[in-house]
């Protein structure tokens, strides 16, 4: 529990200065900030329940089978025989997952400077994002580098394809981001949002079906019966979508892209009570929230209040949640690793 508490108050330390600090230390703050999400995610110990789970998994990448028997995605591969042809341990797996999560989706977070306080506190805060990278390394790496390659969208389809092509490398669900580039820049008017929607919803139920006939991976994730059961917080982010449609200068303030993104957030998200396969693939557009929200709210009521007031909620929680886990490595890790176990001999 001390090490939550640490992490969380050193993540408040660090944002505080940041708002407070002139603007040449902004830049050194908001790095801190990253490498703290990056150190407490890459150096707990037991952490998350795909842990032990992906270090027992590494030992099995010993030869240059693991890629032409395709045992993973090749990135993944490729990383499993550095660590065992080298003096790296397992943690150096961890690294290079929280590296590039955080860095990806904190700088696109940074990037919206009135927001970017609070949505790092939503960040930090609501359990399926910061926390759940914890548990989907690999396809939060794939996410990270998503939320990076927004910066070159209109910009650069090349940046953008070499880009997702390397989140494609290390998690194979990235192929639905390739077609985003062109989909994202679509300015889609306010009156034209539902009825897309509905659209949607029936080209996506068509395409659960189409991809359980095929013999590829997710194909058995996909024929499975499981259903995201009823979540408060699925109905809340509805809720706010709501908001979001009723006000046409709520609307149309919003960055297209953001815009766009979150669109598809609520629509996979919803999906994800006619199969359990779209909650997964809701991961790569999750982070919209951490800067939606404060955006709504602030846009109907001129004052961050409310935002606050939602990352109280977030935190309150939290810690209800840590305290009910006390004694449960999965949900509280048992110690914080030193920086160098990323070697062999340190591990």
């Amino acid at each position: 529990m001390i090490l939550w508490i640490c992490f969380h108050s050193a993540i408040i330390i660090l944002l505080t200065l940041y708002k407070y600090s002139k603007q040449q230390y902004k830049v050194f703050y908001k790095w801190f900030l990253i490498a703290v999400l990056i150190y407490f995610a890459t150096y707990r110990d037991g952490l998350g329940s795909d842990y032990y789970n992906y270090i027992s998994r590494l030992n099995t990448y010993n030869s240059l089978d693991s890629l032409i028997l395709g045992y993973s995605e090749p990135l993944f591969s490729i990383i499993g025989l550095v660590i065992n042809e080298s003096f790296f341990s397992p943690i150096f797996l961890f690294l290079f997952c929280a590296t590039i999560t955080n860095v990806g989706i904190a700088t696109f977070l940074f990037n919206y400077k009135e927001f970017a306080i609070i949505s790092i506190l939503i960040y930090v805060f609501l359990p399926t994002l910061y926390g759940q990278s914890f548990n989907i390394m690999r396809q939060y790496v794939s996410i990270g580098l998503f939320y990076i390659s927004l910066n070159y969208v209109g910009k650069s389809k090349v940046k953008y394809f070499l880009i997702v092509t390397i989140a494609f490398l290390m998690h194979m669900s990235s192929v639905v981001l390739y077609p985003l580039y062109w989909l994202l820049q679509i300015n889609i008017k306010r009156k034209y949002v539902l009825p897309i929607l509905l659209f949607l919803i029936v080209i996506l139920g068509l395409g659960l079906s189409f991809i359980q006939g095929l013999d590829v991976k997710y194909a058995e994730e996909a024929s499975s019966n499981k259903t995201m059961e009823a979540s408060g917080m699925i109905m809340l982010y509805n809720l706010f979508f709501l908001f979001y449609l009723l006000n046409k200068k709520v609307y149309e303030g919003f960055p297209v892209i953001c815009r766009n993104v979150f669109i598809l957030f609520i629509l996979i998200i919803d999906m994800s009570y006619l199969n359990f396969f779209y909650y997964r693939l809701s991961y790569y557009f999750f982070p919209i929230i951490a800067i939606s929200i404060p955006y709504i709210l602030f846009k109907y009521t001129q004052k961050h209040f409310l935002s606050y007031a939602f990352v109280l909620f977030l935190a309150v929680t939290n810690y209800y949640s840590l305290i009910s886990n006390i004694g449960n490595p999965i949900i509280i890790p048992n110690d914080i690793l030193p920086i160098l176990s990323i070697f062999d001999f340190y591990y």
